[in-house]
C-alpha cells in the first residue's frame, strides 16, 4: 500500500509509522499468505486462528 504526503511521493504504510514493525507482525503476514493459499488450493475458507503460533 502506498500512502501520498504532503510532498507528493509515495511512502510505505510502515515508513508512517516509523517503522515500527515486530517480529510478531511479520509473522502474521506470514500466515495470512499461507492460509490464502491453502484456500486456493483446496477451495475452502481456512480459519488464521488454527494457524497462529502462540
Amino acid at each position: 500500500m502506498l500512502a501520498r504526503t504532503t510532498s507528493s511521493k509515495p511512502t510505505s504504510t510502515c515508513a508512517r509509522l516509523n517503522g515500527r514493525v515486530s517480529v510478531q507482525d511479520g509473522l502474521k503476514a506470514v500466515v495470512i499468505g499461507l492460509a490464502a493459499e491453502q484456500s486456493i488450493r483446496e477451495t475452502r475458507v481456512v480459519e488464521i486462528d488454527g494457524l497462529m503460533l502462540r
